[in-house]
């Protein structure tokens, strides 16, 4: 086990151990903050893209009915897009990152 840089790290077993590592695990740093940590940390808004038809929008974290405890990471599977929804479809949203404002126009998830 190497602890280090990601980085380095992997510069390291690139050099050392070229040819002969068939996986690397990267831990993450930090797991996904919760709800309440993102609105308190500057980020009261979580950018999206609908998985299927790809239209971007942004939420307002604070106005989520679900618990401030909630991990932004879990609200993929529940966020979906009303454009597709108003088709009979009702695919997940991909979480793209945290925002500190809104950087789409209201788009309906």
């Amino acid at each position: 086990m190497i602890e280090a840089d990601n980085f380095d790290a992997l510069r390291w077993l690139r050099i050392g151990y070229s040819g002969r590592v068939n996986c690397i695990y990267i831990e993450p740093i930090d797991p996904s903050p919760t709800i309440d940590q993102a609105v308190n940390g500057g980020f009261p808004w979580l950018e999206i893209q609908c998985s299927r038809c790809k239209t971007p929008s942004d939420v307002d974290l604070a106005a989520m009915k679900r618990p401030p405890t909630t991990f932004v990471h879990d609200l993929a599977s529940r966020l979906r897009c009303q454009k597709c929804a108003k088709a009979g479809r009702r695919p997940s949203a991909t979480l793209l990152q945290l925002a500190w404002q809104p950087r789409h126009p209201k788009a309906g998830v």
